[in-house]
């Protein structure tokens, strides 16, 4: 026979389940509104963007550069500016080119990404990425081994002489989440290297 417990429970896991999915329903719609709307702003300012730069950018370049600190930080050349507003399909890439400016250029003659003179080499990327990925290894490590290891109080809930250690493993996570947030932009920088426009 089934108990009234069983069915209430059961209930309220059937419930929970309805109301993540409808949940996860509503986040997805809000996302798809959010990104429709963002396309919009984009193409407004790019619209405008067109309209102010004309044949050439200087002719308005104090204008457009407030229009372009909408999309990038990255401050631009009339040449820079003009490639993205006429090569078709580059404009969606202006603010991953302004994230990315430590390790991106664009080759003009070739009407591609490319990565900056200091990492052109493949084995200049390598060491790049080894040195961000064992840079986030150590300090993560230390850090985690400080924070487990030293307690920060002791026996009678004294703080522990040692407590600055404890604190500054929190420090060395930190310093370590920096670093693989930088691994993380190297990496989708040679994604960005990888995009293949259509020719002009």
């Amino acid at each position: 026979m089934i108990q009234s417990g069983s069915i209430v429970s059961f209930s309220v896991e059937a419930l929970g389940i309805i109301g993540g999915v409808l949940g996860l329903i509503y986040i997805i719609y809000r996302m798809k509104a959010l990104s429709f709307a963002n396309g919009m702003k984009h193409f407004e300012v790019f619209k405008a963007l067109q309209q102010l730069c004309g044949s050439d950018a200087r002719d308005n370049m104090p204008s457009i550069r407030v229009a372009l600190s909408c999309v990038t930080s990255r401050d631009l050349s009339s040449k820079e500016i003009e490639w993205f507003l006429y090569t078709p399909g580059a404009f969606r890439y202006l603010k991953r080119y302004g994230k990315f400016k430590r390790y991106i250029d664009i080759d003009f003659d070739k009407n591609l990404f490319k990565f900056v003179d200091r990492y052109s080499t493949r084995k200049s990327r390598w060491i790049e990425a080894a040195k961000l990925v064992s840079i986030y290894a150590v300090t993560a490590s230390i850090g985690i081994m400080m924070v487990t290891e030293i307690p920060l109080l002791v026996d009678g809930g004294m703080v522990n002489r040692l407590a600055g250690f404890h604190l500054a493993g929190y420090f060395f996570i930190a310093v370590s989440l920096l670093f693989m947030y930088m691994a993380l932009m190297f990496q989708q920088a040679t994604f960005l290297v990888d995009v293949e426009l259509p020719k002009k």
